[in-house]
Parts: structure tokens; C-alpha cells; sequence
């Protein structure tokens, strides 16, 4: 069974609405990234001003908006980052990726492959 490193964080964006997520921990990752759906549910909306930035993968590709959500992992207080708004056109995500920008400075992060976990610790 092939082993992904995922945790359980919770969200929150404009509309306040707080949404637990399983995600993707990807320290290759620059930012987080979230699907078009979730986004909305958070309270992104699209806006005129917004720049459109372009993605390519290895399975596809599409375009994204940049944001600020607010995240919760553990006891540590919630904290804003960037994340990743994909649009509406994009292929689906299996889960929401955790980026290293603005996450991984507030954490000790260690990766336990043998158990299967993340580990996030004060630094």
C-alpha cells in the first residue's frame, strides 16, 4: 500500500465558515492549493482585479486565483497563508495540498513513513 502524507486541518476564509479537511502535507509544494469548490465554500469570490496565474501537471492544467485562508493545525493558534484557488474548469483534485508558504515556518515538521503520520511541533 503506497503511503500519502496527509493531516487533518481545519480552515477558514472570508465567510468565517470553518471547514476540516484531510490534506495533502507536500513539502515540494510552494503553496497550498484548493479546489474550486472549497474555496467557495470558505467564501472566495472571484473578482475583476484578480491576476490569473497558470498550472501545469503532470495530469492536467488550469488556472488559479491566490488568496489568504486562515489555518488550524493542532492546539497552535490559526494563522493566515496563501493558498491556491483553482477555478472552476480545473480537473479534480483527489485532496487539498498544504504548501510549505506560510504553513511550514510555524512548525517542526517531520514525516514517519514507517507509521504513517505526520508529525507538527513547535520549532
Amino acid at each position: 500500500m503506497n503511503w500519502a502524507p496527509t493531516h487533518d486541518v481545519s480552515l477558514r476564509g472570508p465567510s468565517g465558515t470553518l471547514i476540516n479537511k484531510r490534506m495533502l502535507v507536500d513539502s515540494g509544494a510552494f503553496m497550498s492549493v484548493v479546489d474550486h469548490e472549497t474555496g467557495s465554500k470558505l467564501g472566495f469570490r472571484p473578482s475583476g482585479a484578480d491576476s490569473q496565474f497558470k498550472y501545469v501537471t503532470d495530469t492536467g492544467g488550469g488556472g488559479y486565483v491566490k488568496r489568504d485562508m486562515f489555518v488550524k493545525i493542532g492546539k497552535k493558534p490559526a494563522f493566515s497563508a496563501p493558498v491556491a484557488w483553482l477555478d472552476a474548469t480545473a480537473p479534480p483534485m483527489p485532496q487539498p495540498i498544504l504548501g510549505r508558504r506560510g504553513v511550514f515556518k510555524h512548525f517542526s515538521i517531520s514525516f514517519d513513513s514507517a507509521n504513517h503520520k505526520v508529525h507538527f511541533k513547535d520549532p
